[in-house]
């Protein structure tokens, strides 16, 4: 299947960002997950990792690739899906009903711009919550370079997303989760 280039530059971001989070030893990091409660009930999580919280470590993120620099806080189009009980108007209801089906910890969304400051407004109402924007991704990306970063300079964010080789994850296996 062909993607638009809308779906290719979201995919090379959702390779960038695991990659990113396995070279700054996050545990357990694996992208694209279908969590199902039945045949109809399911959400996919772009990217999720472990923490050592003890009782429930599952942090889900939902990475939203932007070519206008800042995320609005309303969605396109209002959505709703199967065994979902109310409508979705905003990206952080959206983050926090899949976080809430999935039984995850915490969410984190992710976007290489920056936020609208009505997201950062809102984002009080949901403790579980976090935005991580350009300036958090460039911190994550020093810290995976450290000091080779002095020697061999790697170029910005979009620059690296946009050289990966899509071909190179073409086979890459979608991970299905039963829930019970």
């Amino acid at each position: 299947m062909r993607l638009t280039p809308e779906q290719e530059i979201g995919t090379k971001f959702e390779i960038w960002m695991e990659q990113l989070l396995k070279d700054n030893d996050y545990l357990l990091v694996r992208r694209n997950v279908q969590y199902y409660q039945s045949r109809f009930a399911y959400r996919q999580v772009d990217l999720e990792y472990q923490d050592l919280h003890l009782f429930n470590s599952l942090v889900i993120m939902e990475l939203k690739y932007s070519h206008h620099r800042e995320l609005p806080l309303q969605l396109r189009r209002p959505i709703t899906k199967a065994g979902q009980l109310q409508r979705i108007d905003t990206v952080l209801d959206e983050v926090e009903e899949r976080r809430l089906f999935v039984s995850a910890r915490k969410a984190v969304v992710v976007t290489n711009g920056y936020f609208s400051p009505e997201m950062w407004q809102e984002l009080r109402d949901y403790s579980k919550l976090e935005l991580y924007d350009q300036r958090k991704l460039a911190l994550l990306d020093r810290e995976r370079r450290g000091l080779i970063d002095l020697f061999q300079p790697r170029g910005g964010i979009e620059e690296q997303i946009r050289q990966i080789d899509l071909h190179k994850y073409q086979n890459k296996k979608l991970f299905r989760v039963k829930m019970k």
